[in-house]
């Protein structure tokens, strides 16, 4: 089944080609276009080279991708579309639901991910979500994206001796999250203006901020106060 070219179809249609070695599944995300009144099936393969002829010939606006074919890995057809001189999109259609396959589809360019045992429905609103822009997946692969990438978020360094606040420094914080001016640290603390510059310059450094605001926001975030 190649479909039709969506050139000749609805301008307002969009074209979706579906990589999908599998007849059965095939015909059922072809359908799930077919009674979709807003989509139009721009073409039908069933590996990666076939996928890639119809790519550059149809130019759909979005590709429902397996990443198992006979002739490679459906990551090939995802980097082609995510690279094409004009706008598609892909949606990964997979048995697979694990961590490494769900983020070696998103690293290629996959906006979306889908599991084959989706409904005929919720493929066609999948579809939608990914034209206006959205992300489809089911809850569940979005909740193992998310703790994956949780976790590989690198641990904030180890605060060394010469980033933490001496008590003095800690002291002028007090006295500007008070509200009180430089010249008025000063007085209260018996030292001179320029010291009490210096202070606000090191706490400036050692939280990373540019100003008092963000110097008392992050100080009473990180319990610095």
């Amino acid at each position: 089944m190649e479909g039709r070219d969506a050139r000749e179809g609805d301008a307002a249609a969009a074209s979706v080609l579906v990589v999908e070695d599998s007849l059965d599944v095939a015909r059922h995300f072809v359908r799930a276009i077919e009674g979709a009144p807003r989509l139009t099936l721009s073409g039908l393969a069933h590996s990666v080279d076939g996928a890639m002829h119809l790519l550059y010939e149809r130019r759909p606006r979005i590709a429902l991708v397996d990443l198992g074919l006979p002739d490679g890995s459906g990551l090939e057809v995802i980097r082609a579309a995510h690279t094409a001189s004009w706008r598609c999109e892909s949606i990964v259609i997979s048995i697979f639901g694990d961590d490494r396959h769900v983020l070696s589809a998103i690293e290629a360019g996959a906006i979306g991910y889908l599991q084959k045992t989706s409904e005929t429905g919720d493929v066609a609103r999948a579809i939608e979500v990914a034209l206006a822009g959205g992300s489809p997946m089911s809850p569940r692969i979005a909740r193992r994206v998310l703790a994956r990438l949780a976790r590989e978020q690198p641990s904030p360094p180890a605060q060394t001796e010469d980033d933490r606040l001496t008590q003095r420094e800690r002291e002028v914080l007090e006295l500007v999250a008070e509200g009180l001016q430089r010249r008025e640290i000063a007085g209260a603390l018996g030292i001179a203006l320029g010291t009490v510059g210096n202070h606000i310059h090191n706490i400036y450094r050692k939280l990373q901020v540019r100003s008092n605001t963000e110097a008392v926001s992050k100080a009473q975030r990180g319990g610095l106060l």
